[in-house]
């Protein structure tokens, strides 16, 4: 049996998720600002790592939404085993149905989504429906969000640099607007490969636009990737 994985305050097994635990995901969960959010909604919580760092950045509770029978078991069984169980709810269900049927409004929603579009896919059809949307379109995901998210609420995504203007794009089609934008780099010479975008349905004066370099040129860890994981990563 595959080791979990050891946090500062919880642990992740993904031995049975469709896709494995990612730098992306721990990225996502730790910029992210849930702030005083009383409901949080992860979209697509695979091994449940986002709705897990969320739990431990807030006072929230949370819903976790899985279409994979495996990954949905698996991110239950994280979540019982955490100190947080009592605030995190698994639903094994299609984020298209579950806004349907939803009532709720969420005050912090958060996906890391599937964004691969017209490449590859894999032989698998569970990890193929984690990597690609062809299940689930930036289109749909933004109508899903803007069913489910609160006048006030915030949507956080992980996305290629390459896929920026398609998912930007559908977003203000659906009346979110983007007034955060993160790029992450591996290193200070290189170009920005991720970004996590932060959207509401306000219309902002202006975009704030950052940049996070992960690592420095001798590849040891930046100072602002230790500040920023440290409190999830056991070595800082």
């Amino acid at each position: 049996m595959k080791p979990a994985f050891r946090f500062k305050q919880f642990s992740i097994s993904d031995d049975h998720c469709a896709m494995k635990l990612s730098g992306d995901a721990v990225l996502l969960g730790a910029i992210s600002e849930p702030g005083q959010s009383q409901y949080i909604l992860d979209i697509g919580t695979g091994c449940g790592i986002l709705a897990l760092m969320l739990a431990q950045k807030s006072q929230a509770m949370i819903d976790a939404v899985e279409i994979d029978t495996s990954s949905a078991k698996q991110a239950s069984h994280n979540f019982q085993q955490s100190i947080w169980h009592d605030r995190i709810n698994i639903h094994h269900d299609s984020i298209m149905d579950y806004a349907e049927k939803c009532s709720k409004k969420y005050d912090c929603i958060i996906c890391n989504p599937p964004y691969f579009q017209g490449q590859l896919k894999s032989s698998c059809p569970a990890k193929s429906n984690a990597r690609h949307n062809s299940s689930l379109d930036f289109g749909q995901l933004c109508h899903c969000v803007n069913r489910l998210l609160s006048e006030t609420g915030t949507f956080w995504a992980i996305m290629p640099v390459s896929e920026k203007n398609n998912f930007l794009k559908a977003f203000l089609t659906g009346g979110l607007y983007c007034f955060k934008n993160i790029f992450i780099s591996d290193k200070p010479d290189r170009e920005p490969k991720r970004l996590i975008s932060c959207f509401s349905f306000s219309l902002p004066e202006s975009v704030s636009d950052k940049t996070l370099i992960l690592k420095n040129t001798d590849n040891s860890p930046s100072a602002d990737f230790i500040a920023l994981t440290k409190d999830f990563y056991p070595k800082f």
